[in-house]
């Protein structure tokens, strides 16, 4: 009988975990997670392998969603990261919980990456980072800072994006392709200070969007392309929006057009040149794998060749059970078959960035 030796059945248990046969709700065993104060907001979350030793540290450089580390899915994923043999730190972005993507985000994760490498189960360990969604702007950034550069040794960017104006019009519904229709939100609330429209209430009019992200985000069913079933949810809210700014609120959700040409006009107005890191990216040394759905209705798949122009060398990942920032359910998944061979090859790759 032929036993398996540590690394294969590491990769076996990351196969098992990142794959879309897991179960959504459940969690690898063998792991401690341990609460950080990092700075303002709540708390970040440190996770160690409690069976193994750890092999490398990983730093998560989230995307937006208003329970930051808290959230189930990041929670799992770092989890699984740890349960594979590594030292994880999972950071609350205070920018990124109040779903603005704000210059602060770039800050935040740097200081992140240095309380990860002073941890003294982490700091003779390889540093690696993995970012979810448009948590790969600080990624790359970060990446690219010189003082950082020479000591990372690996960067996973997963559903990232290239091009800040091709992100927008994806959020706002610009973008050809099928999209969530949920997302707009976070668009306006990033460009707020420089949209072209008076605005009367402002604490209102941003509490409101952000409970509308709250109560729309975890009902899949308001996800699918085309869908109008937040439309009523928009209106309720607009009882908690001063009367001036209800027809911007609604805007903003994308119940009444024209939200892309006022993101548009504040992008071109505003100092927002930080939302594009393509100027950074010659300097980005580690090894990089970006990894793309090819059905992502978030931050469309054309967002990954605009990583791959961009950066000095990168490995290209299009997998088509895997949506936005998670695998796909199993009917999604049936519809890729056809291309079984592409996609165990795109999957083995997976694990071989992670693992």
């Amino acid at each position: 009988m032929t036993i398996l030796d540590d690394d294969t059945l590491a990769l076996a248990r990351l196969a098992w975990w990142l794959g879309p046969w897991s179960p959504r709700g459940a969690r690898p065993a063998g792991v401690r997670r341990r609460a950080l104060t990092l700075g303002a907001g709540g708390p970040s979350f440190l996770y160690q392998p409690t069976d193994r030793p750890a092999r490398a540290a990983w730093l998560i450089s989230p995307g937006l969603h208003p329970d930051g580390p808290d959230d189930a899915r990041m929670d799992r994923f770092a989890h699984v990261l740890a349960a594979a043999g590594a030292v994880v730190l999972s950071p609350r972005s205070p920018a990124l919980c109040e779903l603005r993507l704000g210059p602060e985000v770039v800050r935040c994760l740097a200081g992140a990456a240095d309380a990860l490498t002073a941890e003294p189960a982490a700091r003779d360990l390889p540093l690696r980072v993995a970012s979810v969604s448009v948590g790969s702007l600080a990624a790359l950034r970060l990446a690219a800072e010189p003082a950082t550069a020479a000591r990372l040794d690996r960067l996973v960017v997963i559903g990232g994006y290239a091009d800040p104006e091709a992100l927008m019009a994806s959020l706002c519904g610009a973008d050809p392709a099928p999209r969530d229709p949920l997302n707009q939100p976070a668009a306006f609330l990033t460009l707020l200070d420089h949209l072209p429209v008076a605005i009367h209430d402002r604490a209102r009019l941003v509490a409101a969007w952000r409970w509308f992200v709250r109560t729309a985000w975890p009902r899949e069913a308001w996800k699918r392309a085309g869908s109008t079933a937040h439309h009523a949810c928009a209106r309720e809210l607009t009882r908690e929006v001063d009367a001036r700014d209800r027809e911007l609120f609604l805007v903003g959700c994308g119940v009444v057009p024209g939200g892309h040409a006022l993101c548009r006009a504040a992008l071109a107005a505003g100092p927002y040149a930080y939302l594009d890191p393509r100027p950074h990216l010659a300097g980005v040394r580690a090894e990089v794998t970006a990894i793309h759905g090819l059905t992502d209705t978030v931050i469309p798949i054309g967002q990954l060749d605009a990583l791959v122009a961009a950066l000095p060398r990168v490995r290209a990942v299009r997998l088509g059970g895997f949506a936005h920032s998670r695998p796909v359910g199993a009917a999604e998944l049936v519809r890729h078959l056809p291309r079984a061979a592409d996609e165990v090859r795109a999957f083995a790759a997976v694990l071989r960035a992670v693992a």
